[in-house]
């Protein structure tokens, strides 16, 4: 199973279609690690139930490790997504 660090840094379009920009914040490198192991966590979770993450969810998790954005904003853009995609 690949893990966040085996991802490519990549420029994303958000959500209202511009480019992503840069993080304006910076997190220390606990903060990181510990975003990390909660991602790595998620996925392996949703492994066993036998999901799959996409590339699309892949690249937001980065952003949610790299401190672009927080938890809240993470779970919000999860959401619309998933309710976006067909049954």
């Amino acid at each position: 199973m690949a893990g966040i660090e085996d991802l490519p840094v990549q420029q994303r379009e958000s959500e209202e279609g511009s480019a992503a920009k840069p993080a304006s914040r910076t997190i220390s490198d606990a903060e990181r690690r510990k975003r990390k192991k909660a991602i790595d966590f998620a996925r392996a979770s949703l492994g066993l139930s036998r999901f799959k993450v996409g590339g699309e969810c892949d690249a937001l998790a980065l952003r949610y490790v790299n401190g672009e954005i927080e938890l809240a904003e993470f779970v919000e853009i999860s959401r619309t997504r998933a309710s976006r995609r067909p049954d």
